[in-house]
């Protein structure tokens, strides 16, 4: 049901909001032993935490064409950290002042 999508989704942004604001990584950062600053080499704030991930998520409850946006928006980001050099920031990093870091 719809309920359940905004739900998820809501769940979904917390996780990724409260692990990156706290210490910077996601269980699958500290796997990959990277980790989100800002651009000034701070801590992330709640801000841009958000804007790092609202995105990613908004398509699971958009009806209709919000399977093209959960498929566009990692692939957008994908191609515009690899094409970033050197700082390798997605489009979701340079809206939210911010990078992914080696830990």
């Amino acid at each position: 049901s719809y309920m359940y999508s905004v739900i998820t989704a809501g769940l979904t942004l917390a996780y990724f909001m409260l692990l990156e604001a706290s210490s910077g990584q996601t269980l699958g950062k500290r796997m990959l032993r990277i980790k989100a600053l800002m651009a000034d080499g701070s801590p992330v704030t709640l801000e841009a935490a958000f804007k790092r991930r609202v995105l990613f998520v908004i398509g699971s409850i958009i009806p209709l064409i919000g399977w093209l946006i959960s498929f566009g928006v990692p692939l957008a980001a994908l191609i515009t950290a690899i094409q970033d050099e050197p700082d390798n920031q997605g489009f979701h990093d340079r809206w939210a002042d911010t990078k992914v870091v080696d830990v």
